[in-house]
C-alpha cells in the first residue's frame, strides 16, 4: 500500500490515495500504531473534502471511530460514529430513491409497451374484419 501510495501521489490520483491511506490507517490500528493511523486518516479526510467521494468518506469516518474506541476516547469515538451513520444513511437512501425511481419506469415502460402492444392487435383486428366486409 505505500508504494501505491506513493504511485497514486505521483499521478495526482485523489481517489487511490485516499484508498491507500484508509488501508494503511486499517493496517495500524491493527498493530496498535494508533497515532499513525490518525495521520493517515486527517490525510485521506482533507484528500475528501476537494472531491466527491462519500462512499470513501463513510469509511473514514467508520475508521476514525474504531481508532478512537480502541484508544478509549469514547466521545470522539462516538462523533465520528455519528458522522458515519448520518452520512451512510444520506448515502444509501439516495441510491434507494434512484433504483426505486429506476425500477418505476422500467415498469411503467414495460406496461406502456404492453398496452401499444393491445391496441395494435384490436387495430389489426379491426382492419381485418373492414376487410372481410368489403
Amino acid at each position: 500500500f505505500m508504494e501505491s501510495l506513493k504511485l497514486s501521489k505521483e499521478t495526482d490520483d485523489h481517489r487511490f490515495q485516499i484508498e491507500n491511506l484508509i488501508y494503511l490507517s486499517r493496517i495500524h490500528i491493527n498493530t496498535f500504531k494508533e497515532e499513525l493511523a490518525i495521520r493517515e486518516l486527517k490525510e485521506a479526510e482533507q484528500l475528501t473534502k476537494s472531491t466527491s467521494y462519500r462512499l470513501l468518506m463513510i469509511e473514514i469516518y467508520q475508521s476514525y471511530a474504531n481508532v478512537y474506541n480502541q484508544l478509549k476516547d469514547f466521545e470522539k469515538a462516538s462523533l465520528y460514529q455519528g458522522n458515519y451513520i448520518r452520512l451512510k444513511d444520506s448515502v444509501y437512501n439516495e441510491d434507494f430513491i434512484k433504483n426505486i425511481t429506476r425500477i418505476q419506469s422500467t415498469f411503467e415502460e414495460r406496461d406502456n409497451i404492453r398496452k401499444i402492444a393491445a391496441n395494435e392487435e384490436t387495430i389489426k383486428r379491426q382492419r381485418n374484419f373492414t376487410f372481410a366486409i368489403i
